[in-house]
């Protein structure tokens, strides 16, 4: 895989809003790990903080602070409405190279279908992005 594209909320993080009104990300288990198995690859986003550029602002932020390391190049951000296959090409497009060179990893099986259906290839856990680098088994990701 060339590059890999994760959804943050309940793939990578627990999100939730401090007494401040500042967005936290909070690691899930597991995460943090499988990020440094894949730190040969070049990693990006694809998420949808909420509408307005306000709620893009926080989930900058807050990326930055849990992950920032992980997810240097900006032209692998992207936030938006996983509900058709726009993003999922734009994402394609931004990275330079072709789909079935990319992985989309989340949790939600609708949206993977739509990164599918873009030209992605797709896992459901950070941890099975890990074990396909690792190893090569197809059973974690599919075409």
């Amino acid at each position: 895989m060339e590059v890999i594209y994760f959804d943050i909320g309940d793939t990578l993080a627990k999100a939730e809003f401090a007494g401040d009104g500042k967005l936290v990300f909070h690691p899930l288990p597991g995460v943090i790990e499988a990020l440094e198995t894949l730190a040969a690859h070049r990693k990006g986003i694809i998420s949808n903080p909420g509408e307005g550029q306000a709620a893009q602002d926080k989930a900058k932020a807050a990326l930055q602070a849990a992950f920032g390391k992980y997810f240097s190049e900006s032209a692998l951000i992207h936030w938006g409405s996983k509900k058709s296959t726009t993003i999922f090409e734009k994402a394609i497009k931004a990275s330079c190279v072709k789909g079935d060179a990319c992985l989309f990893v989340g949790e939600n099986a609708e949206e993977r279908q739509y990164a599918k259906d873009a030209g992605m290839r797709t896992a459901a856990t950070p941890q099975q992005a890990a074990q396909e680098s690792g190893d090569g088994a197809e059973a974690a990701v599919r075409k």
